[in-house]
């Protein structure tokens, strides 16, 4: 046996196992993506990383939309010795869930495996907040009653408030004081507060809504007050006052407004110890003439 035909034999007992290996092992990983059921519309397309970090290392990205699957591939790896994780690329405003919470991480995969990952999208809750700020117009500002009612109004849902569509919920079976829910059918609503013993303190009020994904989704505060000398104005937060974008950010964002109560009210006037006596006096005197003449 001559030098090169030694040589070549050790060449092919080093590349044969590699070689079978290359041939025998195999898994795929079916990747699918949704947007939450409201969101399903949405055309937007997503990167998708297969990583594998055992085995031989190996990285693949594919883009995939709504309801769409893509399946990864990998080869030349030890079977039951190859692990691997689905990771989606951050999407602005949204949060992802895999299998449901469980994670899209794959251990110990072994040759002829068939993994399955689906991630899901849901939109993050973005905070819309009504300022209230009182102007105080002459004395006894304090001296009112200043219980006042505001109410939110969305295109969208607001966490925590009511859906208008919903069965049961219109005609006054539940309402903040006469029957929202029938007047704004197909809106949502919620009562940032409600008070009978409120002060005229600037104070602010806010909400979670979930916006939808289109940038279709607006919001309206409106106001009631019970007293007469207070004039409210909550023109900067109606009508669509705000305008609630996936992430609260974007062109045309605009998730804040401001009520304004004006109090006019300008009270009782008050003496000093002086004009009591004048005033005193006065009245003696006219009822010194009084006496007088009727006497």
């Amino acid at each position: 046996m001559n030098f090169k035909r030694v040589m070549m034999i050790l060449l092919a007992a080093l590349l044969l196992p590699g070689l079978a290996l290359a041939q025998t092992s195999r898994a795929t990983f079916d990747v699918t993506k949704n947007w939450d059921e409201a969101h399903s519309g949405n055309p937007a397309s997503v990167s998708v990383t297969l990583n594998c970090f055992t085995g031989l290392p190996l990285t693949q990205s594919q883009n995939i939309t709504h309801n769409q699957g893509v399946v990864f591939v990998v080869t030349d790896f030890a079977s039951g010795d190859l692990d691997c994780t689905v990771t989606e690329a951050d999407v602005d405003g949204y949060s992802a869930t895999y299998n449901g919470g469980d994670g899209c991480e794959f251990t110990s995969v072994n040759d002829g495996d068939a993994d399955s990952c689906q991630i899901t999208n849901t939109p993050d809750p973005v905070e819309v907040t009504v300022y209230k700020d009182w102007v105080i117009e002459g004395s006894g500002g304090n001296a009112l009653d200043p219980e006042y009612s505001i109410l939110l109004v969305c295109d969208d849902e607001i966490v925590g408030g009511d859906d208008c569509s919903t069965p049961g919920l219109q005609g006054g079976s539940k309402s903040y004081g006469y029957s929202e829910c029938y007047y704004y059918s197909g809106s949502w609503i919620k009562e940032l507060t409600h008070t009978g013993t409120g002060n005229t303190d600037d104070a602010e009020y806010t909400a979670h809504v979930i916006p939808d994904w289109d940038g279709d989704t607006h919001c309206y505060a409106e106001e009631s007050v019970w007293d007469s000398s207070i004039e409210a104005d909550d023109s900067d937060c109606y009508y669509n006052g705000m305008h609630v974008l996936i992430g609260g950010v974007g062109e045309g964002s605009d998730n804040e407004c401001t009520i304004v109560n004006t109090v006019f009210y300008e009270g009782i006037p008050t003496l000093s110890q002086y004009g009591m006596v004048i005033m005193a006096l006065l009245m003696l005197g006219v009822g010194f003439v009084g006496f007088r003449r009727f006497v």
